[in-house]
């Protein structure tokens, strides 16, 4: 039968079949074309070993007075369970690429071995078949009676409930997010939708922190019942929690922090993660600006974004009066000058940091990348350079540096102990 374009509604029903002895190989041709009538599938897919073979030629001959299409799938062995899974796998991806969808898809796992049975919903379940169909070969039933249609939506919603979970560890939560609000709700137990609204607020929550929104975090992170084990990993430990609550303060006074440049390198080993290295050398960079601002602020009382000259050493006064804007009069500090204040103050930060044998290189080096002043791209062996540098200074200059960032670090990526 020569067969034309496949349409919108089209549909195609791949079933297994098994041995069958003369006596009952028609109550078993006889049950299939029972669901075959029920599905009206333009296409017929049979799963057959060489000994199961004649139950389809059987089968196949019944379907030709039906204008439907028969298709022969040939498995090597009844009982070889990743076989038959691959097998009807391409079947699937097959159909899908000829323009059937997959919701117009069924099997019908009645006949056959319970590994061809298996191998077969397991296809289904993994190719995303709208529907797993049962026919009981008892002819004592109605035919509408002996019919099982199974529905894949709650199987599915489940499964992206799963991989959302595995989404969000990998830190895609407006990826996560959005697979969870489309799922239909009627597909949840109620369980599952207490389970899915959870993820949704904590996913909002962690996005917002990503974007240092604090607050936000915290509104949405108190949203969260934790009642479902799946959620344990990503709950904060008291004294991470506490320490979220201290960066919205000083997020809120404006006020720089050693805490906040802990949260900045935390987000900057997270774009490392996510192999997002220019992104994770920016937040280093300013994480490193945001040290030299704290110490200025907290202990000479000079605001980086608006200097008091008369705090500057006046020998050092003039070249710092350059840099005054001559929009509003303000002497604003980089990461650089920000240092080099310091050092002009004989601040220890300041003096380690000019002294730094490695510091003129590894800005240098930032400073040429397509982020920051060249069009160099961000290679992960520049990144790990100018992450072990950074490091390794904020290991000297921030007491207990590591164990704050495994205190501050989402919870699933910190280091076990934390």
């Amino acid at each position: 039968m020569k067969r034309s374009k496949v349409s919108p509604g089209d549909r195609a029903l791949i079933l297994t079949l098994g041995i069958s002895s003369d006596s009952k190989e028609g109550s078993i041709v006889d049950a299939l074309m029972i669901d075959i009538a029920a599905f009206k599938p333009r296409r017929v897919v049979m799963a057959s070993t060489d000994l199961s073979r004649p139950v389809a030629d059987t089968l196949a001959a019944r379907l030709q007075p039906e204008r439907i299409e028969a298709e022969h799938l040939s498995l090597p062995s009844a009982h070889d369970l990743p076989g038959i899974f691959g097998a009807v796998r391409g079947v699937i991806f097959r159909l899908l690429a000829e323009g059937f969808r997959n919701e117009n898809i069924a099997v019908n796992y009645a006949s056959g071995t319970k590994v061809m049975s298996s191998g077969l919903t397991l296809a289904a379940v993994f190719g995303a078949c709208g529907s797993l169909r049962y026919v009981r070969s008892s002819v004592r039933q109605p035919a509408e009676e002996r019919l099982i249609s199974t529905s894949t939506g709650p199987i599915f919603a489940h499964r992206d409930i799963l991989l959302a979970i595995l989404l969000g560890s990998e830190l895609r939560f407006r990826a996560a997010r959005h697979l969870l609000e489309n799922i239909q709700a009627d597909f949840l137990t109620e369980d599952e939708r207490q389970l899915s609204a959870d993820l949704i607020a904590l996913f909002r929550a962690y996005s917002e922190r990503e974007s240092f929104n604090f607050g936000r975090f915290l509104e949405l992170y108190g949203q969260v019942s934790f009642a479902h084990r799946e959620l344990a990993k990503f709950r904060l430990s008291p004294e991470g929690l506490a320490a979220v609550k201290r960066l919205d303060r000083d997020v809120a006074q404006g006020r720089p922090s050693r805490l906040l440049c802990v949260e900045l390198f935390n987000s900057a080993q997270r774009r490392r993660h996510e192999g997002e290295y220019s992104d994770g050398m920016t937040r280093l960079y300013r994480a490193l600006e945001l040290l030299a601002q704290q110490r200025l602020r907290d202990d000479y009382a000079i605001n980086a974004d608006d200097v008091d000259a008369h705090r500057v050493p006046p020998r050092y006064r003039p070249d710092f009066e350059a840099l005054r804007s001559p929009q509003d009069g303000r002497i604003r500090l980089g990461l650089r000058k920000s240092y080099e204040l310091l050092y002009r103050l004989d601040d220890e930060l300041g003096r380690s940091f000019e002294e730094d044998p490695q510091m003129t290189a590894r800005l240098d080096e930032r400073r040429a990348t397509m982020l920051a002043h060249g069009v160099a791209p961000a290679s992960k062996e520049l990144d790990a350079a100018f992450d072990g540098w950074v490091t390794g200074f904020f290991m000297k200059h921030i007491e207990d540096f590591a164990g704050q960032c495994r205190r501050l670090q989402f919870p699933w990526l910190a280091p076990h102990g934390a």
